[in-house]
């Protein structure tokens, strides 16, 4: 320091540090430690709470039926915002899963509902008539146009039999039939449990005096449905079960009879069947099976007698038919045990069953051994229909650009009719389907596929010559393939389809052989990402999950993808996405479990992802960069302070103070990532395409992390030379602490400019209303707000309280006892000294002021006028769609005050405030 400048030290002896290189570094670092924005830990841990509590407390997804409120089990509520991928299951996510019977195939021929009246109600429509009409010319039903266009698109739909037409097979004649061996396996076949009225359960299906309790709900309506044509399940023991037979129509005594329980071979996804080994009261054992079409045609008989094979083709065109129509298939099977095969095989059922070593292996393998050489009898077809709101939902989410794909077991043809049904495959879009069958064939399709829509593989050098490999080896004209390069498909689309659109659909056979290895895994994905939807059908549960990996594999950068199910088959896929979602449905409660968010319906889905997701991720992203961006600007102080102190380590602000930094700047953030809201709800759902900005990682990218770096450089320049340049170092001739008051307006003008900055990024003010916070009483019962809460709000109010804090903390901390107790007395009356400065107020308005200025000047004002971002637009756009309906309701307001006699402001204010008066009184 030169003593030349400062004439009252001329005696004094100066002398020079000589401090190392390392030591002032160390320095350095030591007092730039809030760089590393600790706070935001807990910033985020309670903006996160705050977020989940919104989700569970969100009265528009709750569902009154069931008594189900959708639930948060996870604290990544911000990548709901960002979702890229849907994967869905069908049965119970996008249908209720409450099943009804239809139709069943029996001997050729098929008895149940007729076709007219396999659609959502209304049904069909009537002619009107004229009141003249006679009773010959009575209104006569007309098909809708909805069944009208299938039956046209398939006019050889079979011909369905009245269900009085089989129960005249099943009870007209005392000879043993086909038609009654049927209903015994119908009846049978199931691990269904009787329970008492008192004690069902949601989902139990009840048949007069008797209510069933079933694992699916396939099993409770198809047992509900033999009751019904007169096989009825009325007692279950440990050791068989018994039977009421008898027409249902008639009044006469009905037989009960005992079938015997020799083993249960329960279903697994491997085998995709079930059956049970039971002896018949004339002493014969015979297995009953039921399963899906492709499982069951696996394992019937190799040589069956002509009849039956006439009967398996009718069946197996029935089954087809049922399908188109969205049906839900079963085949039901039986095969005859002799007393010596019975032994043999329950010898090995025994021996599984007791084994600790890969017990559930052997016991599939016992049961896949009985399944062998059966004998089909007929199949089951009932209808789950969609659940309400499902077509929005898929349609919105569609047009939010996100990619749905819809993984199930269910058959090709239910599961294509189901996604036109959705809304997700379209009547204008070119299905492509990947079929099963051996594994030159499924490649060989494969790969004509990946050249026809002009698909190309992603990866590394080694993968895309694996690719290239594959490519070639399954090349149908015989010519060289390679894997295309982004260059050589540029541009390129979908090669067919009148709307250039493609709906790929592909069969779980066929993934068999697909998930061998990357190479075949990248051609497939391929394929699949130039169609505009997805659909897997016949996909076991491990499929699901890997084709949750591949698209996390092939995609880069790496997507976000949701995962939503409600069975205990969807777990693995809900737990290889990295958000799953429970529906909280009728079976059972493990895919809720092992969900991140549990919700009763798939309309829900909407909301969660527009309203919350967005929402959160906006204000997360805000929250975020703000408190990197605040601590930025406080090192950056610093930093331009290190010029004027030689980098010595000479501290500009008081160490109580900078400790407290954090918590002075904080509170109006957490207001932020509690209550912002950009856009209202209303705009979102008729502009669902904004939800771009979080699938894009708009505000978190690159690009905005720099901006607030450059800005935080920007401002902390503005923060500490303005100051500066108005105090000039003076140090007030060596008394009065100069120095330190000095730092102090700095700090004051610093934690000003950040709670302002803050501001700057709040759109919404989120009013106290009296009936949740008693804080202040309302002058007159039909006051809408509290008086406190009119003036600010929850973001504004605690912004004055940060502000307040601080200049309270100057106060105290100014006071001897204080200042001795935190052992820092050269605070001693610096603070009240802050306070009563001028100086000090010029900085707290110019300094933010200054800032905002800055800000001005690029890049909102450039952006603004010239380059607005979408989300800038959506913004202006909500802000001009409110004012017009603010408009609107201020017009009708006018209007309705032309009524003499009435008080039209008390009137609306006290039905407003109605609620309250009656908890008053």
């Amino acid at each position: 320091m030169n003593a030349s400048i400062y004439p009252q030290y001329q005696d004094m002896d100066w002398q020079e540090d000589e401090t190392n290189f390392g030591a002032r570094f160390l320095t350095f670092v030591v007092l730039y430690y809030n760089v590393v924005t600790i706070s935001l830990y807990i910033t985020i841990e309670i903006v996160v709470r705050f977020m989940m509590h919104y989700i569970d407390w969100d009265k528009e997804m709750y569902y009154a039926p069931l008594d189900l409120p959708a639930k948060a089990r996870s604290t990544n509520v911000t990548d709901l915002g960002q979702i890229q991928y849907i994967f869905s299951d069908k049965t119970g996510t996008l249908t209720q899963n409450v099943m009804t019977f239809r139709c069943v195939s029996i001997m050729g021929r098929v008895f149940g509902t007729p076709l007219e009246e396999l659609f959502s109600p209304p049904r069909a429509t009537v002619d009107h008539v004229d009141d003249d009409d006679d009773d010959d010319m009575a209104p006569k039903p007309q098909l809708s146009k909805e069944v009208s266009s299938v039956l046209s698109e398939y006019p050889d739909m079979p011909d369905v039999e009245t269900l009085a037409s089989l129960k005249h097979e099943l009870f007209g004649s005392s000879e043993a039939s086909d038609y009654q061996l049927f209903m015994e396996v119908l009846s049978l076949c199931h691990t269904v449990v009787i329970e008492e009225a008192e004690e069902a359960s949601p989902g139990s299906r009840s048949s007069e005096d008797v209510i069933y309790q079933a694992e699916s709900p396939d099993e409770g309506t198809l047992v509900g449905a033999a009751a019904d044509l007169g096989y009825k399940l009325v007692e279950r023991t440990n050791k068989g079960m018994f039977l009421r037979v008898g027409d249902p129509g008639k009044g006469s005594a009905k037989e009960k009879v005992f079938y015997e329980e020799i083993a249960l071979n329960e279903f697994d996804s491997k085998r995709k069947r079930m059956s049970v080994m039971v002896r018949r009261p004339d002493g014969s054992a015979i297995l009953i099976c039921k399963g899906a079409d492709s499982a069951m045609l696996r394992v019937a008989k190799p040589n069956p007698t002509d009849q039956e094979a006439k009967m398996i083709r009718k069946m197996s065109f029935h089954i087809d038919s049922f399908a188109r129509l969205g049906l839900r298939t079963l085949i039901l099977g039986y095969k005859l045990f002799s007393a010596a095969e019975l032994d043999a095989w329950m010898q090995q059922y025994n021996e599984a069953k007791s084994s600790v070593v890969d017990r559930d292996a052997k016991i599939s393998a016992a049961a896949d051994a009985a399944e062998q050489n059966l004998t089909l009898i007929g199949a089951t077809a009932i209808e789950d229909k969609l659940q309400d709101g499902v077509v929005d939902t898929i349609e919105t989410l569609l047009a939010a650009g996100i990619k749905i794909w819809v993984l199930t077991g269910d058959k090709t043809e239910t599961a294509i009719e189901i996604g036109k049904s959705c809304g997700l495959l379209q009547a204008y879009m070119d299905v492509k389907v990947l079929r099963g069958g051996p594994e030159r064939e499924v490649m060989e399709e494969l790969v004509e596929l990946y050249h026809e829509l002009g698909a190309q593989a992603a990866g590394d050098k080694k993968l895309l010559d694996a690719v290239e490999e594959e490519l070639r080896q399954f090349r149908t004209d015989g010519g060289a393939s390679e894997a295309k390069s982004g260059s050589e498909v540029e541009g390129a689309g979908p090669a067919s389809g009148p709307t250039g659109l493609v709906a790929f659909v592909m069969e779980g056979f066929a993934l068999e052989h697909v998930f061998v290895n990357d190479a075949r895994k990248s051609i497939l994905f391929s394929v699949a990402a130039k169609a505009t939807a997805v659909v897997a059908c016949r996909a076991t549960p491990g499929q699901k999950a890997l084709l949750v990996e591949t698209v996390q594999t092939f995609v880069k950068p790496k997507p976000v993808t949701l995962a939503v199910g409600d069975g205990a088959n969807d777990v693995g896929m809900i737990q290889k996405a990295q958000v799953g979602i429970g529906i909280a449905g009728l079976e059972g409660q493990q895919a809720v479990n092992a969900s991140d968010f549990a919700i009763a319906q798939f309309k829900y889905l909407k909301r969660l992802l527009l309203i919350h997701g967005r929402w959160n991720y906006r204000r997360m992203a805000v929250v975020i960069l703000y408190s990197f961006y605040k601590n930025f600007v406080l090192v950056a102080v610093l930093f331009f302070y290190g010029f004027d102190s030689e980098f010595s380590g000479l501290v500009l602000f008081d160490q109580w103070l900078y400790s407290l930094y954090n918590f002075y700047t904080t509170l109006p953030a957490i207001a932020v990532g509690i209550f912002e809201k950009d856009v209202p709800e209303e705009y979102v759902y008729a502009h669902p395409e904004i939800y771009r900005t979080g699938r894009l990682n708009k505000d978190m990218s690159t690009k905005k992390i720099v901006y607030w770096v450059v800005t935080a450089l920007v401002h902390g320049a503005i923060v500490y030379y303005i100051p500066r340049g108005a105090y000039a170092m003076q140090t007030d001739g060596g008394v009065g602490q100069g120095f330190v008051v000095w730092g102090t307006t700095i700090f004051t003008a610093l934690v000003t400019a950040m709670n302002v900055r803050i501001l700057e990024h709040t759109r919404t003010i989120v009013y106290f209303r009296k009936t949740i916070f008693k804080l202040c009483e309302p002058a007159a019962v039909w006051a809408r707000h509290q008086w406190c809460s009119t003036i600010s709000g929850w973001t504004i109010s605690l912004w004055v309280f940060s502000m307040g804090l601080l200049f309270l903390t100057y106060a105290a901390y100014s006071d001897f006892d204080i200042s001795l107790v935190f052992g820092e007395l050269n605070f001693f009356n610096v603070g009240l000294e802050v306070v009563e400065r001028a100086e000090t107020y010029a900085h707290f308005f110019l300094v933010p002021a200054a800032c905002i200025v800055a800000d001005s000047t690029y890049p909102w004002a450039i952006r603004f006028f010239f380059a607005p971002t979408k989300n800038m637009v959506a913004i202006e756009r909500a802000k001009i769609e409110q004012a017009e309906k603010l408009a609107r309701e201020a017009s009708a307001n006018v209007e309705l005050q032309v009524r003499p006699g009435v008080n039209h402001a008390v009137e609306r204010a006290y039905s407003e405030e109605e609620p309250v008066l009656a908890a008053r009184s």
